[in-house]
C-alpha cells in the first residue's frame, strides 16, 4: 500500500505539466477544486524551472506590505497582506 506520500508524489509530478498549460493560458492559477486535487501543494516558475513544493510552510517573512488582490473563483477586489520576502520549508517531489 502506498499511502498519502505516493498520492502526493502522483500529484506533484503532474504539477508541472498544468502550470505550462496554464502559462499558455491568461489563467495564472488554479484550485485544487478546479483540478480535483485537495493537496497543499505549490508549483513555483523562476525562470527556465518549474518545481513543485509540497506541505510548504512560511518559516520567515520580512517586509510587510498592504496591498489588494483579485481572485477567478471569487468576485471584486479584496484588501491582504503580502511580504517583500519569505523563507518556506517544503518537501519535493522526491521527498
Amino acid at each position: 500500500m502506498c499511502g498519502h506520500g505516493c498520492e502526493y508524489a502522483r500529484v506533484a509530478m503532474k504539477m508541472p505539466s498544468l502550470l505550462e498549460h496554464l502559462r499558455s493560458t491568461a489563467v495564472n492559477e488554479a484550485t485544487a477544486e478546479w483540478i480535483g486535487v485537495k493537496k497543499q501543494i505549490i508549483v513555483v516558475a523562476m525562470g527556465p524551472f518549474i518545481f513543485p513544493m509540497i506541505n510548504p510552510v512560511i518559516t520567515k517573512k520580512t517586509g510587510e506590505y498592504q496591498t489588494e488582490e483579485s481572485c477567478l473563483s471569487l468576485d471584486g477586489v479584496r484588501p491582504c497582506t503580502r511580504y517583500k520576502e519569505i523563507e518556506v520549508d517544503y518537501l519535493d517531489q522526491d521527498f
